[in-house]
């Protein structure tokens, strides 16, 4: 055999090896990661599925790796609504993984939205999609990648805290007296005020939400001790 021959399949075989070492290295590290990653073909067949995917999703990378498209974990009634949002020219609704294709391929920037996503069992939960393009060295798009995230916790949390928040509001606008929350390093801004804080003042409760007063405007300096407030406008029961 040809020396150089020889020598160009050395090349190559070494060329191989290590691309192969990059890709196990690559495929460490992302089922190191605690993020669900996903990778799609321009197409949007699976091409990779790590195992902080599998766990979220309920799927071996085996079962969907080359058999199927991201959308076998959408509510296809969902994503079907939204492509209307999305007409081609022609006033026909785009196909489906197109309509994610089209928010990223002219886009630097990665599209994110809330989806409902299914897991293999049927199961359902509110999930965060991130979704971004991959581009070779002359900047064509050969593939994209997806992240989803379960926000359902999150979601039942601020739930919960706006309903916290709700409550809190009517109590304090309903009790006969003052009530006043502000951060506790200075400046010590205005967090909450209710509206009685004018009757016993004459400030209103908009002139500290807006940081023109604080509650330490209202001490008398000669006895911080007791927090004696000043009636700067008028005593209470005066109109």
């Amino acid at each position: 055999m040809d020396r150089s021959i020889s020598d160009q399949y050395s090349y190559n075989d070494k060329f191989l090896n290590a691309l192969a070492d990059a890709f196990r290295l690559q495929e460490n590290i992302l089922n190191a990661t605690e993020i669900a990653i996903y990778s799609v073909s321009p197409d949007g067949m699976i091409t990779s599925f790590n195992r902080a995917a599998e766990n979220l999703l309920g799927y071996k990378g085996s079962e969907v790796i080359g058999k199927t498209t991201p959308l076998a974990f959408h509510d296809l009634d969902e994503i079907t609504e939204r492509s209307r949002r999305f007409p081609d020219a022609d006033g026909v609704s785009q196909p489906v993984f197109e309509m994610f294709a089209r928010k990223v391929q002219n886009s630097r920037e990665p599209y994110r939205e809330e989806w409902t996503m299914i897991r293999k069992d049927g199961s359902r939960f509110d999930a965060l999609l991130s979704l971004a393009a991959l581009r070779d060295d002359q900047d064509k798009v050969v593939g994209y990648f997806g992240i989803p995230s379960d926000i359902t916790a999150a979601k039942r949390y601020k739930e919960e805290a706006r309903i916290i928040e709700q409550k809190f509001r009517i109590l304090a606008e309903n009790i006969p007296g003052a009530i006043y929350l502000c951060e506790k390093s200075e400046p010590y801004k205005t967090i909450f005020v209710n509206d009685f804080i004018e009757t016993i003042t004459g400030i209103p409760a908009a002139d500290f939400l807006a940081g023109k007063m604080h509650m330490g405007q209202l001490i008398d300096p000669d006895h911080p001790e007791v927090a004696t407030l000043h009636f700067f406008l008028r005593p209470l029961g005066h109109r």
